[in-house]
């Protein structure tokens, strides 16, 4: 890459000053457009002799290559095996020489910059000290290359690191130059000097290995420090598409900081709302971060002066979660990805951390769960060749379940589950493809199963009989009646059923236990002037997780403990049909164990499943059925359906909602619907409508066998509120579909 105009003379005494050429020629890379390089001859005419040839002969070096240094002290390649005999023989000495020599040529490099005008002639700095390729003098050691005396050649300093941090932070310059040019697998430590330098040697590997926790603490104090010192300049500058090009070296895929792992590039030294945030945004192509910050904070502040309606605190919700999902694709390309989740689980749920390295989602994708064909676990295979799933469970998809659960729990105003979303994420992480539909749900910090909390470990609900799980919640009534409160459960029990859980167990349920009442944060007292101070540095305080504390029913107990009871997993519910046998079983094991449920449904609870229930219940049925209908037919099939006003607003929701009053369904009767459906965008005469209209009826019927099943769940609910009878006698009378048509016939 580095050629000299008229070649290179090992003595210039031999030939003289008058015929030595001062001229290096160098390929300069073009910042705009990394592609084209661009010649660049630099001529040092104002240096002396000696230092314009040991810069020539510096620029020239090729990879491997040991100088000496001559009579006339200027730098001599070391050739011939004499050659290389002497100088390891006597190397102390002759690395001193040189590093003389190479600092004072460096010196006289370091004033030329400051004098010269030319852009171009600055960034040949960068290729002076260039360690990959065949040349440079980068891969130079302490003991020929100074760090603290490269520390004061500023100008050199701000050329190498094109964003100059300036001269009060040389020391920043530097390590910043040295993150830019890390390669894989290279490890890092603060020397004496404060600055950052490469691993060497067996002797310094093993003492890395020795004190590597307090070496990476260290490391990442200083790449912290660099960070902050990077976006101070960022913020007083405007950037230019030289700075562009630098942050896509350093942030890039695969890039020297992106490969680093947290306990030495601490994420979180890119501050929320920094201009460097700003710049990666726009480098990674994710201007919303800071859009989904701004609405979150208008939300705020339009819930703080509002009446707090359910419409008010839904929209708030969509707000908190938009700019969390925000947050996960924002770290995820500054290098932390999804994570396996090792504590529990039989399908391929996956964490996803904020810059922080705090858990912020749980991430479930559809092909990846205990049925699906990519479930990652090692026993799924045997498992599914034992246990085939179940046929109440057909045609169900493990996020569209959880996003459903969430629905009827958001329309009843239970607030159990955690805000969950349908999205489509990508991850190497994943198996089978890298793009996949999944359910993105809030991760909650603090909790313990219900199972750990009450002490019914799951060997004890898998391996006891009922009636004695049943006996030893009698056993312990008093304590678990005292550390559980009533209404909470009830919740839990009334929306289990509306939902028809078939793997509601003690695992699924989380409880989280708050003793200081004092410092929790409360939506229902939200001051618009706390808004702002609240969103500073929202994920770094852990303020998420005070807003998502503050979305769910709390519930004081006998113990003064703020108690919340979470539904974290709704993979397994809004089964197409009810379920029967020992699934039947399982969906109540729960409810039929705990003493609470020994209790009559609350005042409370019964006014808030009643009031409004049908409303509530129709909503969450259009919900669901469009999502389901979306995903059916083809793109341009499902956009011209529901840009047509008269079926987004009168076909739709009266196909969804015509059998809510009647137990049998008269399904055929909504075929020419159905074929309208398919025809907005096919010929009537084209041959293939019957089978085409056949596979959606299919379809259709699938989906209003789910629907009508809500609607038995609600009925059944609704008429047993209005009696005085135990929860208990509600979830063990129905133990079948036929149990379920014989109360729906007791209540018609």
């Amino acid at each position: 890459m580095f050629t000299l105009s008229k070649g290179h003379f090992e003595n210039m005494n031999e030939v003289g000053e008058a015929y030595y050429d001062r001229k290096v020629h160098l390929s300069i890379q073009n910042q705009e457009n990394p592609r084209v390089f661009e010649e660049v001859e630099v001529e040092f005419t104002e240096l002396e002799a000696k230092d314009a040839q040991n810069l020539v002969t510096l620029f020239n070096r090729a990879k491997g290559e040991k100088f000496r240094v001559g009579n006339d002290k200027t730098l001599q390649k070391v050739r011939g095996l004499r050659g290389r005999i002497s100088h390891w023989w006597n190397r102390k000495e002759e690395e001193a020489k040189v590093r003389s020599v190479v600092e004072s040529a460096l010196t006289a490099y370091n004033g030329f910059l400051a004098r010269a005008n030319d852009e171009k002639v600055h960034r040949t700095a960068a290729y002076l000290f260039n360690r990959q390729g065949t040349a440079g003098i980068g891969r130079f050691g302490e003991r020929l290359i100074s760090r603290k005396f490269l520390l004061k050649q500023t100008h050199i300093l701000q050329h190498l690191a094109p964003i100059g941090l300036g001269e009060e932070n040389a020391q920043a310059n530097y390590n910043l130059y040295r993150l830019a040019n890390r390669e894989k697998g290279e490890a890092f430590e603060v020397d004496k000097h404060g600055t950052l330098k490469k691993v060497s040697g067996l002797c310094g590997r093993i003492s890395y290995c020795a004190h590597r926790s307090e070496r990476q603490e260290a490391v990442q104090t200083k790449v912290r420090d660099t960070l902050f010192g990077l976006n101070g300049v960022l913020g007083t500058i405007e950037a230019q598409q030289i700075h562009k090009v630098v942050l896509g070296s350093l942030f890039a895929p695969e890039s020297p900081l992106v490969r680093m792992s947290p306990k030495v590039f601490y994420r979180g030294a890119i501050e929320e709302g920094s201009a460097l945030e700003g710049e990666l945004e726009e480098l990674f192509y994710l201007p919303q971060l800071r859009g989904k910050r701004k609405n979150l904070t208008v939300w705020l502040k339009r819930y703080a002066n509002s009446d707090k309606t359910a419409q008010d605190r839904e929209a708030l919700e969509k707000a908190f979660s938009d700019y969390v999902y925000a947050e996960f694709l924002f770290t995820q390309r500054l290098g932390i990805d999804l994570e396996r989740v090792g504590d529990g689980g039989s399908g391929g749920a996956r964490y996803a951390r904020n810059r922080h390295h705090a858990k912020i989602l749980v991430i479930k994708p559809g092909d990846e769960g205990p049925h699906g064909v990519n479930n990652p676990q090692w026993y799924a295979r045997v498992k599914q060749f034992f246990v085939k799933p179940h046929p109440c469970l057909n045609g169900n998809s493990e996020p569209q379940s959880e996003v459903d659960s969430y629905s009827f729990d958001r329309k009843f105003q239970f607030h159990i589950v955690p805000p969950t979303q349908l999205r489509r994420v990508g991850s190497p992480q994943f198996n089978g493809q890298r793009t996949k539909e999944c359910s993105v749900q809030m991760f909650v910090e603090g909790c313990e199963t219900l199972a750990d909390y009450t002490g019914i470990t799951s060997w004890k609900y898998n391996m006891f009989p009922r009636p004695l799980l049943r006996w030893l919640c009698r056993r312990n009534r008093e304590e678990l009646e005292k550390n559980l409160p009533q209404q909470a459960l009830e919740r839990v029990g009334a929306h289990n059923f509306l939902i028809e859980d078939i793997d509601c167990h003690f695992e699924n349920i989380l409880v989280k236990v708050q003793e200081n009442l004092d410092g929790r944060f409360d939506l229902a007292t939200l001051q618009e002037r706390q808004v702002d101070e609240f969103m500073d540095h929202f994920f770094f305080n852990g303020n998420h997780q005070r807003l998502l504390d503050s979305l769910f029913y709390s519930e004081v107990n006998a113990n003064r403990q703020l108690v919340t009871l979470i539904k974290h997993d709704g993979g397994s519910s809004n089964p197409r049909s009810h379920p029967s046998g020992p699934l039947a079983l399982r969906f109540k094991h729960l409810f039929e164990v705990l003493p609470h449920f020994e209790h009559p449904f609350s005042d409370a609870t019964k006014e808030l499943i009643m009031e409004n229930g049908v409303e509530h219940l129709e909503e969450a049925l259009l919900a669901k059925a469009e999502r389901q209908v979306r995903n059916m037919p083809k793109d341009d099939v499902s956009r011209r359906f529901w840009e047509d006003q008269t079926h987004r607003e009168i076909h739709f929701p009266g196909w969804v909602l015509s059998h809510t009053n009647s137990q049998v369904p008269e399904f055929e009767k909504r075929i020419p619907m159905i074929q309208s459906f398919i025809q907005v965008s096919r010929p009537s005469n084209n041959p293939t409508l019957y089978r085409e209209t056949f596979y959606f009826t299919e379809h259709f019927k699938r989906i209003h066998g789910n629907l009508k099943t809500r609607v038995h769940s609600y009925q059944i609910l609704n008429g047993h509120m209005r009696q005085e009878k135990s929860m208990r006698e509600l979830f063990s009378k129905v133990r079948s579909a036929g149990a379920f048509k014989r109360e729906l016939h007791e209540r018609a």
